[in-house]
């Protein structure tokens, strides 16, 4: 899925942490730029920057 072209949107993503643990979140897509995300999240509250290299898989919410 080409992330850039769904700024403002909502997805859920599996997504691995620099420690290796998995986690399933729901975030809004705020920007995309060279290899991270960054995007609201809504299981931890807050603004937060992802990885895309640690992006499992994705999907646009309904």
């Amino acid at each position: 899925m080409n992330l850039k072209n769904r700024i403002g949107e909502i997805i859920e993503m599996i997504y691995v942490d620099k420690s290796g643990n998995f986690s399933q979140r729901k975030v809004k897509i705020i920007s995309v730029a060279d290899n991270y995300l960054k995007a609201y999240c809504y299981r931890r509250r807050c603004v937060r920057i992802f990885a895309l290299e640690n992006i499992l898989s994705s999907r646009i919410c309904a």
